[in-house]
Formats: C-alpha cells, sequence, structure tokens
C-alpha cells in the first residue's frame, strides 16, 4: 500500500493505492482525512509500473508521504485484572484491534501499528491491553474512534493518549472515568 498525503490550509487530503495480485486490481482511495473519500479500482498487470505511476501523478499535485516527525502515536488503553489478560481481553484486543485498523485506514487517519497486554510502568500494580496506532491527525482521529468505537465495543473503561514522535510522555486525552487523570503504559 502507498499512502500520500497533501496539506493546503487546515485541509489534509489522502490518495492511497494497494493491488491485489490475485485478481490484477488495483484500488485508488482519495479523500480528505476523516471522510471515507471515493475508491475507483482498476485493472493492473504491472504492479512497479502501477504504482510508480500514481506517485508521480500525485506527486505532480502536491502530495508526499506523511512525515515521520508529524505522525502521532495514539493509544487505547483496556484494564486488565492479571498479567496475561482473560478471554474478555483478548476478545476486546482482537476486535479492537480489527475496528482501529478498518477506521482509521478508511478515514485516511492512519493505521494500527500493534498492541501489548502486560503491567504498566504504574507504581501501583496495575495491567493494561493497550493498542498502538500512528495518525496523521490527533483530533480527526479522537473524534472518529469516539463517535464509532463505542458502538461496536465495550468502550466503559477506555482511556485514550497520544505523544508526537518528539514528546517523551503520553498526554491523555480520553477517560471515560473523569478522576482518573493519569496514564502509565
Amino acid at each position: 500500500m502507498l499512502k500520500l498525503y497533501k496539506k493546503e490550509n487546515e485541509t489534509i487530503s489522502y490518495a492511497e493505492c494497494w493491488i491485489d495480485e490475485d485478481e490484477n486490481i488495483a484500488t485508488i482511495h482519495t479523500g480528505i482525512i476523516g471522510t471515507t473519500g471515493c475508491t475507483k479500482e482498476i485493472p493492473c498487470d504491472d504492479e512497479a509500473a502501477f504504482l510508480a505511476d500514481f506517485r508521480s501523478k500525485y506527486t505532480r499535485q502536491g502530495y508526499s508521504e506523511w512525515p515521520e516527525e508529524e505522525q502521532i502515536w495514539l493509544v487505547l488503553q483496556w484494564p486488565m485484572t492479571t498479567l496475561e489478560g482473560n478471554k474478555y481481553n483478548r476478545g476486546i484486543r482482537d476486535k479492537a484491534t480489527e475496528l482501529l485498523d478498518e477506521l482509521l485506514g478508511w478515514n485516511g487517519l492512519g493505521h494500527v501499528d500493534g498492541f501489548d497486554m502486560g503491567r504498566t510502568a504504574n507504581p501501583k500494580e496495575e495491567f493494561a491491553l493497550n493498542i498502538f496506532c500512528l495518525v496523521v491527525d490527533k483530533e480527526n482521529s479522537l473524534k472518529c474512534i469516539l463517535d464509532t468505537l463505542p458502538k461496536q465495543l465495550d468502550c466503559s473503561r477506555l482511556k485514550i493518549a497520544t505523544r508526537s514522535e518528539t514528546d517523551d510522555d503520553y498526554t491523555l486525552e480520553y477517560c471515560t472515568k473523569s478522576t482518573e487523570h493519569w496514564f502509565y503504559i
């Protein structure tokens, strides 16, 4: 998959493509971040040539790969009662990972980069499931996630934190418990 972005004033547009090698079909997906945009499928017999043409066409229009230093780490965290978690925690992990990857991808915002389950850095013994996402825009990503995820998943104990590539610590952005103001990975 090739993802390119273009900033214009307060708007960020995306153009991405991927190729289904089994069917020799290329999919082009374009839009403004935070929206599902439009898709178009076209025949593709030469993947390398298609990707080069796609990159060239969109680069001429001002698109480029998103700079690493501008990416935002967004972490969704659910508490667990044990170090390894249980069937419920693994179910949340699997469903949330799939939902988030689809949601962020189809809205041009980013992707899931992995997860971990275990003890947090909290001095008080605490265990958590963390799902790590790399996104291009914090506000749009949070809005998309909070508008969609609670309708499909138990988010009654969810925390969300963010960190830019240049920051050392995460900042708590959302917590279902208004009395908690800390976040430990």
